[in-house]
């Protein structure tokens, strides 16, 4: 579980007496955030380990944490991306999206069809072990060429992705879900949303540069929604927690 503190407690024998031990593991992803206000702790705080005293984490120490977490994403994910490219060749390579199905390669790109990517999706959540280098999940069946419209890959409007949200977190205000849109740049990260175009000229442009025309709707997609609601979590907790210091 991220964020889960481990730890063992036991008893040694220490020249001829029993002291009392207790071992902290090292957390599995670092910072530790909380999550929860209690008392004169608040919710998103950081501390560290100082000299002698539990502190508020300084910008140097946050700083020195977040680059060794990056640097070890990078060799662990990256880095073993990267071998298995070269290992395989550029030309014999593609990256899938696993929120869209979306696979781009050097020869163009296709989607895989939701069906069978929910169950690509286990692999992310880690549900597959592997084994000796073996895959962990194989696509059986045929390929039919057929188009694909952002409306297969992004099928909930702005009301449908509201209202999603508003099923989970239902104090969620609109103004709030707007505001979680707009800080999280929702709109121009295509692993969560695209441009509802009418006209297939202004699609290619878009799909081509990235160009946008104003007016346009924004369609989300399923990774989008899950993503809202964890954000419309934190800020109700967070509303109800500063409700209680009243």
């Amino acid at each position: 579980m991220i964020g889960e503190i481990r730890f063992d407690m036991g008893t040694l024998d220490f020249s001829g007496k029993t002291v009392g031990a207790l071992y902290v593991y090292p957390a599995a992803v670092q910072p530790v955030i909380l999550t929860n206000r209690k008392r004169d702790i608040s919710s998103g705080d950081i501390y560290y380990r100082y000299n002698g005293a539990n502190l508020k984490i300084g910008s140097t120490e946050l700083q020195q944490i977040i680059e060794n977490r990056v640097a070890a994403l990078s060799q662990s994910v990256l880095g073993k991306h990267i071998s298995n490219i070269m290992a395989n060749g550029i030309e014999n390579s593609a990256i899938l999206n696993l929120s869209t199905g979306e696979v781009d390669g050097k020869g163009g790109k296709f989607a895989i069809d939701q069906k069978a990517l929910s169950k690509v999706a286990f692999v992310k959540e880690g549900q597959f072990v592997e084994t000796s280098g073996a895959p962990t999940l194989t696509l059986v069946g045929e390929i039919q060429e057929r188009d694909v419209s952002n409306l297969d890959l992004y099928p909930f409007s702005y009301t449908e992705s509201l209202g999603k949200v508003r099923n989970q977190v239902p104090e969620i205000k609109q103004n709030e879900f707007n505001q979680l849109i707009r800080d999280n740049n929702i709109k121009t990260n295509r692993a969560y949303s695209s441009v509802r175009y009418t006209s297939t000229v202004k699609q290619k442009k878009f799909n081509e540069n990235g160009t946008i025309s104003s007016g346009e709707a924004y369609i989300y997609n399923q990774s989008a929604i899950d993503f809202l609601v964890k954000k419309a979590k934190e800020i109700v907790d967070i509303r109800a927690s500063r409700t209680e210091c009243k």
